[in-house]
């Protein structure tokens, strides 16, 4: 498997090993080590994530926005990190999360996060109720 990047890369976001303020052609990147495991490559407005195999980490769904990170774990908890200008990360005031926070959110006991949507400096989480077999609706 290849890796192939482009644009912006004022902060060298595009993991090609340089500073440049963009990368106008598609450039290989070397990342030898992972590009067997990567499950998931996505890009926010100023950085890029890839979502590998690597350590024992549960990711269930990764969303990026402009400047920042949400993850949902297998175990229904929300991270966030980034930068926090507009309280995108839903942790504190802080200007920058600078490692993955768990997001502090009060659900009900049964309450499950199904999906995540992060934009330029917002978010949104889908949630549904976690129903066992016997309490469902028999047709």
């Amino acid at each position: 498997m290849n890796l192939w990047a482009w644009g912006a890369n004022s902060h060298g976001q595009l993991g090609l090993g340089i500073i440049t303020e963009q990368v106008q052609e598609p450039t290989k990147v070397v990342l030898s080590q992972f590009c067997n495991k990567i499950k998931q490559i996505s890009c926010g407005g100023g950085h890029t994530l890839l979502l590998n195999d690597e350590d024992n980490r549960k990711v269930k769904d990764v969303a990026l926005g402009s400047e920042h990170t949400i993850c949902l774990s297998e175990d229904n908890t929300l991270w966030a990190w980034g930068w926090n200008e507009h309280a995108n990360t839903g942790i504190s005031l802080e200007p920058v999360i600078s490692f993955p926070t768990i997001v502090p959110i009060k659900f009900n006991k049964d309450e499950i996060i199904t999906q995540i949507y992060a934009g330029g400096a917002h978010n949104f989480i889908v949630t549904n109720i976690n129903k066992n077999d016997d309490s469902e609706e028999k047709l």
